[in-house]
């Protein structure tokens, strides 16, 4: 059960990292940023300057 937890995990990252392809890189780089800090909210405010 853990590891299946952990499965899925990783595959929601990787997902997100292939989502972010289609980003512009200013806000490649706020999810890096976001990624780091493991705030993986949708903040309306996250990419503002």
């Amino acid at each position: 059960m853990v590891e299946a937890c952990r499965t899925n995990r990783y595959l929601y990252i990787d997902s997100l990292l292939d989502a972010e392809v289609k980003f512009t890189e200013v806000e490649q780089q706020g999810l890096v940023l976001a990624k780091n800090d493991s705030a993986l909210s949708l903040s309306p405010n996250r990419f503002s300057p």
